[in-house]
């Protein structure tokens, strides 16, 4: 397969200065699912593929595979996505859905469904007049479903109670009041009628509606708490993206209330 040309798009979930000049790229395919390509002179001005070597762009690259390593050959870039660069809040919001992404991604099996959240969620964080709040736990509760943590949002998954408003983060259901207390540990949070819509909504519907709903201030903190709680507990690990995004977002609250 030496030096066998692939032509792919991705979107770039990380970069690494590599050497004096280089930069290697973890990138998200439409192909050949996550992958590292190493891009040499990236880092060089006036490079053809600098521009296509930076975090959270959407390009086309052209690379070939000599001695187990993948390199750039040629790239274009299809979607800045510049926005992000110009907004802390969204910066660091981006970079926490990079790095869930590149936590839940494989290398070498295509998952087109991925991208197209990669690409969706950027989207609305750049151009979509939406809740930073419900962009995050959107994109946070729809990438469970495609990592194979779907919830299961249809009544109460102990009696099948319609009136099951307690959702259990370890389990990812629903419970009613009287399952929940018999349900011994474990993180709960109490839903409304309203915030479980949301989450069917956002588990179910085409991949471009997936932000196409509205809640109040309070229960979209809710389904934020809920969507979050659930990602760390599935996943079972930090991540130090959504700790600097959620410092941010706690100064900026402070200065407004003070």
């Amino acid at each position: 397969m030496n030096n066998t040309h692939h032509v792919l798009r991705g979107f770039v979930l990380r970069q690494t200065d590599y050497k004096e000049s280089d930069r290697i790229i973890t990138v998200l395919t439409d192909s050949m699912g996550k992958q590292r390509f190493l891009a040499r002179g990236a880092r060089r001005k006036g490079s053809r593929i600098r521009s296509s070597c930076e975090q959270m762009t959407f390009n086309e690259y052209t690379v070939y595979e000599y001695k187990n390593r993948m390199y750039v050959d040629e790239a274009e870039t299809l979607e800045p996505f510049s926005e992000i660069r110009d907004d802390l809040d969204k910066l660091a919001l981006a970079s926490y859905f990079s790095e869930l992404l590149e936590t839940v991604a494989d290398s070498d099996s295509s998952d087109p469904a991925l991208l197209q959240l990669a690409l969706n969620g950027t989207y609305a964080l750049c151009r979509l007049d939406v809740p930073q709040t419900i962009i995050k736990a959107a994109f946070e509760l729809r990438l469970m479903c495609l990592a194979g943590f779907q919830p299961m949002l249809e009544g109460c998954a102990g009696c099948s109670s319609p009136e099951a408003y307690v959702f259990s983060v370890s389990n990812g259901e629903l419970l009613c009041s009287q399952c929940a207390s018999g349900a011994g540990g474990g993180r709960m949070i109490r839903l409304t009628r309203d915030v479980i819509s949301a989450m069917i909504h956002i588990c179910s519907c085409s991949p471009r509606k997936i932000f196409s709903f509205s809640l109040g201030t309070d229960q979209a903190a809710v389904l934020g708490s809920a969507a979050e709680d659930y990602v760390l507990y599935q996943l079972d690990r930090s991540f130090s993206t959504l700790d600097f995004y959620n410092s941010i977002r706690r100064l900026y609250s402070e200065h407004h209330d003070s």
